[in-house]
């Protein structure tokens, strides 16, 4: 009976000093767990922010550029639509009468300068047109 104490007794101790060197060893485990994932949470939280700024920098560079074409489209767009109110304003109409056979006639006064504001808008989105292509 003795000897079975003794060696309960020993069991014991060998438990009790197992058990502060597994706490210890547990708490170093869990704190190096925390701080793993502290850093990698660190990390995580600060490529998710750079990838965000990196969007956000292309969203708006797109917008600017977006922006700059609509600009220049709606220039062109008004250089026709310069182009066709001068036509329209240059525009005569002659009605039918005995004198023309009862056929009425519609003709237009300067029409070199009605052609001139045709082509200058043509070319004008022209270059617009080349300008985009070089962007791509």
């Amino acid at each position: 009976m003795k000897q079975n104490a003794i060696v309960i007794a020993t069991l014991f101790a060998a438990v009790s000093a197992n058990r502060a060197a597994a706490k210890a060893r547990m708490e170093k485990d869990i704190s190096s767990y925390l701080r793993n994932g502290l850093e990698f949470d660190t990390k995580v939280i600060k490529a998710v922010a750079a990838d965000h700024r990196r969007v956000v920098a292309a969203q708006n560079e797109f917008k600017d550029e977006a922006r700059e074409n609509f600009r220049n489209g709606h220039k062109v767009m008004d250089e026709y639509a310069a182009a066709v109110r001068y036509e329209k304003s240059q525009e005569t109409y002659t009605a039918p009468s005995a004198a023309n056979g009862q056929w009425g006639n519609i003709h237009y006064n300067n029409p070199q300068k009605i052609m001139d504001n045709y082509v200058k808008a043509y070319k004008a989105d022209q270059e617009v047109g080349e300008a985009w292509r070089e962007d791509w």
